[in-house]
């Protein structure tokens, strides 16, 4: 049996994050989402396609 060894992140989010804080925040979770979470490939493009929307509409200007 082979362990993997993993580094904890800790993430902390507040309200008075600026837009700048939640895009890098998203874009952590879509890197966390493709390249560490071991789910099915119809799970994690559902994710990803939520992940982004979530993007577009902090760009766009909408929370």
């Amino acid at each position: 049996m082979m362990t993997q060894k993993g580094k904890v992140v800790r993430v902390t989010y507040s309200e008075e994050n600026s837009q700048q804080t939640d895009l890098w925040m998203y874009r952590m979770m879509e890197k966390i989402i493709l390249e560490q979470l071991n789910i099915d490939a119809t799970i994690k493009a559902d994710l990803l396609r939520t992940n982004q929307s979530r993007i577009k509409r902090l760009i766009s200007g909408g929370d």
